[in-house]
Order: C-alpha cells, then sequence, then structure tokens
C-alpha cells in the first residue's frame, strides 16, 4: 500500500503534486543508495543531490532510473548531501519539458560513510562501451522556458567552449539574454497560470490566451508584444511562460547541466557534420516556432536556420545553395533549407533525425551584428554546437543499438548556475568581441571551465577506462 499512497495526487497538475519523502538505504565512502516507491504511472526518476558548500542550494548533481533503489555514485566520503527526487508521469509526451516532471520531494539528509584510507579511493561514475566502435561525447545545455533540467531529446547542447558564448549572446547594442528574473517575475507567473490555466508551454495558443487578456496580463507583468521581441517589460516573461521566442533562459535560475553521452558515429561520407556526425539540426528555437508552431513541450528541430550558419561563420557563398528562399512567418528571418533539398525539415533519410548532428563555433561571436558577409577575415575556433534526434535516443538504460538507438545519456548529469560562475570569475559586463581581441570571452570561457572543475569536490565527472569510447570534444 505504501507505493499506491504516495501517488494519491497523481491527476493533479504535474507540477503540482508533492510526492512522498526518500530514504537513504546504504552508504560507502563513495556512494549513497536511494529508495522511494515505484509507481506504475511513472516512467523514470531522477535523485537530485544538493549542498550547502555550493554557491547556490539549488541542486548539482542528479542520477536517473527507471526503478528504485537507485545508486549515487562518485561522491566524497564523510559528506552530507540534500536528497530529493523528482518523477516523470508516463502521461507526458517527453521528458525534455521541465515542468512536466513532478516537483521536487521533501530533502533529505544523507552522508557517505568516511574513508579511513582518504580520498585517492574514491570511485568516478564509469559509462562503459556497449557497442564496438561507439565515441564519448560531453555537452552542456542551459534548460530552456524552464527552471529544471530538460534532457537532451529534440534539444542542443554545446561543448564546454561554446556554451560560454551562448551564454553571452549579445547584439551590438548589448541587448542580451537575461541573467536574473525582474522584480515583477513572481505575480506575473501566478496570473499567467490564473488566467490561461494549462496554457504554460502551449506556444501561439498560449500567446493567442494572453493577448485575449491583456489588460490582466500588462497589470501583473507590465507591457508586451505577441511578435518575436523582447520590447516591453512583459515580453520576455510572457514569452517565456508560453514557450516561445528568444531568448529562453534565464542564467541564474536555470541550470546548465552537464551530460555524458555515447553515441554511435555517422558512416564515412554521410557525417555532413565531420568527423562521424549528422549535419546539425536546429531544435526548440523560435525558427521552429515560426516554421513549425513547435511546442517545447514535445519540440521539433528543422535543418541548420540562418542564426545557427552565422555562428559558424558560413559565408553568402556557403549559404547560397540553401539559404534565401523565402522567410520564416514570425520571426522574419530568411528559411534555409536542408543541403541539397528543398525542404527546411529533415526528411526521413537524413542521418539527422537518428544520428547526434554539430555545427562549429567561431568567434567573433559576442556582440557581432547579424549579416552575412562575402567572407570571415577572423575564424577562432570555440567548439561545436550539437543535436540530439529523439529518433536516435536509447531507453534508459538500455546499450547502443537497441531498437536502433544511436546515442544514450549517462544517468549522472552535473548542473551550474549563474552564481557558480561568478564564483569562479565569470565578468558579466557586454564587452563586444572584435576581430582582433576575443580576451573578454576568453576570459569567461576559462570561468566557466573553472566553475565545471569545482564540481568534481562533491561529485566526480564522468569517467571512462583505456577500453571505454573515444573522446570527442
Amino acid at each position: 500500500m505504501a507505493a499506491v499512497s504516495a501517488w494519491l495526487c497523481v491527476l493533479a497538475l504535474p507540477s503540482t503534486i508533492v510526492a512522498a519523502a526518500p530514504t537513504c538505504v546504504q552508504s560507502t565512502s563513495t556512494s549513497i543508495t536511494v529508495l522511494y516507491p515505484n509507481s506504475e504511472d511513472m516512467d523514470l526518476h531522477y535523485v537530485e543531490l544538493s549542498s550547502g558548500e555550493r554557491p547556490t542550494q539549488k541542486p548539482f548533481a542528479l542520477v536517473t532510473g527507471e526503478r528504485f533503489p537507485i545508486e549515487v555514485t562518485g561522491l566524497r566520503p564523510s559528506t552530507t548531501y540534500l536528497v530529493s527526487i523528482r518523477s516523470h508521469p508516463k502521461a507526458e509526451k517527453t521528458i525534455a519539458w521541465g515542468p512536466g516532471w513532478l516537483q521536487s520531494s521533501e530533502l533529505v539528509n544523507c552522508t557517505t560513510a568516511s574513508n579511513e584510507q582518504g580520498q585517492s579511493l574514491r570511485t568516478k561514475s564509469h559509462m562503459k562501451r556497449t557497442a564496438p566502435g561507439s565515441k564519448f561525447l560531453k555537452v552542456f545545455r542551459i534548460s530552456e522556458f524552464s527552471f529544471e533540467v530538460d534532457f537532451l531529446d529534440n534539444h542542443d547542447a554545446a561543448s564546454i567552449e561554446a556554451m560560454p558564448l551562448y551564454i553571452m549572446t549579445c547584439d551590438p547594442m548589448g541587448n542580451c539574454g537575461p541573467w536574473v528574473v525582474g522584480p515583477r517575475w513572481n505575480r506575473c507567473q501566478a496570473t499567467l497560470l490564473e488566467v490561461c490555466p494549462g496554457m504554460r508551454g502551449a506556444a501561439f495558443q498560449c500567446m493567442a490566451c494572453v493577448d485575449k487578456h491583456r489588460s490582466q496580463i500588462v497589470d501583473a507583468c507590465g507591457d508586451f508584444t505577441i511578435q518575436d521581441s523582447t520590447k516591453g517589460e512583459g515580453s520576455f516573461p510572457v514569452h517565456w511562460h508560453c514557450g516561445i521566442g528568444w531568448p529562453e533562459s534565464v542564467t541564474e535560475e536555470g541550470p546548465i547541466t552537464e551530460y555524458c553521452v555515447e553515441y554511435l558515429p555517422v558512416p564515412a561520407g554521410k557525417d555532413e557534420g565531420g568527423d562521424g556526425f549528422s549535419g546539425y539540426l536546429s531544435c526548440n528555437s523560435d525558427e521552429t516556432d515560426g516554421l513549425m508552431h513547435n511546442d517545447p513541450r514535445d519540440p521539433s528541430c528543422s535543418c541548420i536556420v540562418y542564426d545557427d550558419r552565422m555562428l559558424a561563420h558560413q559565408t553568402i557563398e556557403d549559404m547560397k545553395a540553401d539559404c534565401f528562399v523565402g522567410e520564416i512567418p514570425w520571426v522574419n528571418e530568411t528559411i534555409c533549407n536542408c543541403s541539397g533539398t528543398k525542404s527546411p525539415f529533415p526528411n526521413a533519410s537524413n542521418p539527422s533525425v537518428a544520428h547526434v548532428g554539430r555545427a562549429p563555433v567561431y568567434m567573433p561571436y559576442v556582440g557581432i551584428n547579424n549579416s552575412v558577409p562575402k567572407t570571415h577575415f577572423t575564424n577562432i575556433y570555440a567548439g561545436h554546437n550539437y543535436h540530439f534526434p529523439r529518433g536516435g535516443a536509447c531507453p534508459e538504460g538500455a546499450p547502443l543499438g537497441t531498437n536502433g538507438c544511436t546515442w544514450r545519456r549517462h544517468s549522472h548529469s552535473r548542473m551550474l548556475y549563474g552564481a557558480d560562475l561568478v564564483a569562479a570569475g565569470w565578468d558579466r559586463r557586454f564587452v563586444p568581441d572584435t576581430p582582433t581581441n576575443v580576451s573578454h570571452t576568453r576570459k569567461n570561457q576559462a570561468a566557466f571551465e573553472s566553475a565545471v572543475r569545482s564540481l568534481d569536490s562533491l561529485m566526480s565527472p564522468c569517467h571512462f577506462s583505456e577500453d571505454g569510447p573515444t573522446l570527442v570534444v
């Protein structure tokens, strides 16, 4: 009866359910095992860890599993962690929508055992090779349209060099993605939930509702536009609530999650992204909003869009064959077709719909004018952006090749926030790149790497032995 009674509220809205408290049933010097009621109504869970040692009290790590008990490894001896659980209802379409998960359970303290021989015996979180020829990839993703982890399925992510650049995205006038929420945020979000119930993340349907109730929304949020623009105090919080437009994230609030992935390369000759990667798809963006009426609760992807081609420093000549063939509604940006086709949507035979894809990122980046030059006089490599197609995702815990899957996520992930970056030396000032000076961006890249390393003291990074997959960065 315990498993049933813990889920009496399962018919309520997922984000309003508060479930039972977890129990730590076993502890070693480097691991804890967590027990929690299993339910047939849930298809995935994660154990999330917090610590008073971090610059923020938000969770810094998670471990996913389909059923309890779940073991968390790579921990520090003689350390107390705050532990809670989030669960995902089967009724939700995808794990890639943060608000679709149940609220965190009650927090409990779990302490690892002592280790008299010291931390030199500390184990790391291994991810073993599951298919011949597989490779390994570590990427980072900042959650979109929510302050919860939103995983990788039909989402984009970035390498450790490229993620800081995305966080610093600004136009030449210094208009950047938000770092913090405004003073009216909580009232605004509560009003949107009340006035447009069930519309959280419903994209254009949600926007139609808020426009219908404009006076109430303006009173709570400030003036807003239904166009793809941040003009007006209420525009970003309204768009964010509806899950539409750019920007999609708030650095101080939403997690920047580190994921470890094993994947099968695309066969030689079909790797448009080079080195075994398919051509990059742009997922869950304002371009997919306009092209496909994207729904972030079930995100969509299109072939690489104009803005992402700009980040890859494509020139007019590079784009001529695929772009400038029409305009994306709402975004007012040129349509770019998939390479060699007459459609911006990948067809079923395109390797990108089943294989991890990538596109390069170059500096100058921050504050650069959004126009295509005939040539780029400076191309400073700054990592890659990646996409992870749902069509190639392995079931939780399954090896590569299961039902034809081509990529799988490690169960252990770690999270950063804006406070972690600032503590590591991040400079929030707007300093645009120039063709001869990208030192400010370089400084923030170093701060980002330092912030990632700071997580090692509480949970080891994912690790591969000599016979494990090849590391790709």
